[in-house]
């Protein structure tokens, strides 16, 4: 996540889905940030997977999606109301779509479940 640590840890918490991730990079607290493919390696590396078992979810084409498809990742677009559209082959509306998309992801063998089960704890 680009942005200040404080801010950005309370967008989570207000969220309510801290408890989802195993890794939270903010850019901040780890001296890079999106687009910079390094955060995207460095949130890898703590989680020890590989870019093509995971995917990553942003409101931001560019620094999002495009950045970590370059790195290999699966990227998918959470659509916001600040662009009014942008082509991406996975694109969600609300943040409960996810586990929809992952269970499709799943299934066309674009990712292991295991995977998705790693990044979500249920």
């Amino acid at each position: 996540m680009n942005g200040k640590v404080g801010f950005q840890r309370a967008n989570i918490r207000s969220l309510g889905i801290e408890n989802l991730f195993d890794v939270i990079a903010v850019s901040e607290e780890v001296g890079m940030k999106k687009p910079d493919k390094n955060i995207f390696e460095y949130a890898l590396a703590k989680l020890q997977v590989s870019p093509n078992e995971t995917v990553f979810i942003g409101d931001n084409p560019t620094n999002d999606v495009e950045a970590a498809r370059d790195v290999g990742m699966i990227g998918i677009w959470k659509r916001n109301h600040l662009i009014e559209s942008y082509k991406s082959e996975h694109i969600i509306d609300k943040l409960e779509e996810v586990f929809d998309l992952l269970k499709q992801l799943e299934k066309n063998d674009l990712m292991h479940l295991f995977i998705a089960r790693k990044w979500v704890r249920k």
